[in-house]
């Protein structure tokens, strides 16, 4: 991110917010918080009062990941801004709050949730309440029964679904998420070397592959309630038990399943981190991480059973299983990878394995038991020709 140009457009912001003004006037310092696949994200303080702070976000050309060769659309920034507000309007206080907007440079100031945390330096220390677990299930359960096409007004269901139609965005899970990582030796991938010992688990399972072209279809074309869309660990804030969920722009009108489903992918990344890599003090947080984890997914389900029939909760179990597959497998083989995974690769082939596992079984489990039990992997083998 060029600082001089974002120290230019801050100069020329016309907000009259109460925490942007000092922009204008204070000697500012420029910090990146974290490293995001797709937009530039930087924090931007006063020197000499550290309590003023904003984050900048900027929508650049191009996925950032992946370089030039991949353009994008700069106007998904003001989709997020209208995703944010639409969440606020719905889960109130749990996403941040938009202070300015800017058309002509894409880019929005917001609020700084300085006292909050990435929720995967809080996994991958083992530091991590159930009650965190329990308010994401709670914010993703009441974003879409308010949204949903059963309960949502069907005039405000059709505003809703051109406003967030976002094909710019939802191409992105098309081709990344359902499309590239299936290829192999695609360009855009770039899986590691643990990684690519699990070639064959993907390239010559015939039935992974179809059962993937078919979760596809089903994320291009169902169309049940608003999704946060890419709510994965990486996109929920943490302090203590509460969260703030970020990163929008990837909002849609979608297959209800999908939220849940990308946070269990990396749920269950983090728990063979832990599970294979054993913390020095002792504590079997692996074992933990499993019940919070699973106890999450039972509340979503139980939550969601109190206004939809047991059928429809029998296809959205399916479809979490195997969308979470998908997530499992993409994040292994895509530029998008696992939080550090780098230096886990054992808990990157079990993710491999498992998200197979799960992609190839999805259209079998069909209620809460058969879920836990498909969970169980404890006894996961690790070497690319054992059996399971």
């Amino acid at each position: 991110m060029d600082i001089e140009h974002i120290k230019t457009i801050l100069r020329n912001v016309e907000s009259q917010h109460t925490f942007t003004k000092f922009l204008k006037t204070d000697d500012l310092s420029f910090t990146e918080p974290g490293v995001g696949n797709v937009n530039y994200v930087m924090r931007v303080s006063s020197k000499t009062d550290p309590r003023k702070t904003v984050i900048v976000k900027l929508a650049g050309p191009i996925i950032k990941a992946l370089g030039p060769n991949y353009p994008l659309d700069k106007s998904r920034n003001n989709l997020e801004r209208k995703a944010l507000r639409k969440l606020h309007d719905v889960c109130p206080g749990q996403v941040p709050e938009v202070f300015h907007w800017d058309k002509e440079e894409s880019f929005m100031i917001m609020q700084d949730l300085k006292h909050y945390e990435d929720m995967n330096w809080a996994l991958m220390r083992g530091d991590i309440k159930q009650g965190a677990f329990r308010n994401i299930v709670e914010f993703a359960t009441t974003l879409h029964r308010v949204t949903h096409k059963k309960y949502c007004p069907e005039e405000e269901f059709e505003v809703m679904k051109q406003t967030f139609r976002n094909e710019t965005m939802r191409n992105v899970h098309y081709t990344y998420v359902f499309t590239c990582p299936w290829i192999k030796d695609h360009p855009a991938n770039f899986p590691s070397a643990a990684a690519k010992e699990y070639h064959a688990l993907l390239y010559e399972n015939k039935r992974v592959v179809s059962n993937t072209l078919e979760l596809r279809e089903i994320y291009m074309t169902k169309k049940e309630c608003l999704l946060h869309g890419d709510m994965h660990s990486g996109s929920v804030m943490t302090n203590g038990e509460d969260v703030k969920i970020i990163d929008a722009e990837l909002v849609c009108v979608g297959p209800q399943s999908l939220d849940l489903a990308f946070l269990l992918a990396h749920f269950l990344y983090f728990y063979h981190v832990h599970r294979i890599y054993p913390r020095k003090d002792g504590e079997d947080f692996a074992s933990r991480l499993r019940t919070m984890m699973c106890n999450a997914v039972k509340q979503y389900f139980r939550e969601i059973s109190t206004w939809l029939t047991e059928k429809e909760c029998e296809t959205i179990i399916q479809e979490v299983v195997g969308f979470t597959g998908c997530e499992m497998c993409k994040r292994t083989f895509s530029a998008a990878h696992y939080h550090e995974s780098d230096d886990y690769p054992l808990a990157e082939q079990s993710c491999i394995r498992q998200g197979v596992k799960l992609i190839e079984n999805y259209k079998e489990i069909k209620t809460i038991e058969d879920l836990m039990n498909i969970l169980q992997i404890d006894s996961l083998p690790l070497s690319p020709s054992s059996s399971g």
